[in-house]
């Protein structure tokens, strides 16, 4: 899906250099979500259950809005 793509590539181009290993690590694990479901937790449809996947779902959301 290209909007996922472009929400998650600019959040890596903006954040990932900077971000902890846990905040990349969580970005890792947000990867293996299906493309409906993280496009539901991206447009605040729904919420992961993971806490660090909420983290940077809000990170990747705050980047999004921020448009920087």
């Amino acid at each position: 899906m290209r909007e996922l793509d472009t929400l998650l590539t600019r959040w890596l181009d903006q954040h990932w250099a900077s971000a902890g290993e846990d905040l990349q690590g969580s970005f890792r694990e947000l990867l293996d979500a299906e493309d409906d479901q993280l496009w539901n937790w991206l447009l605040g449809r729904s919420r992961p259950e993971s806490r660090s996947l909420c983290m940077i779902v809000d990170d990747i959301r705050g980047t999004a809005v921020s448009r920087d």
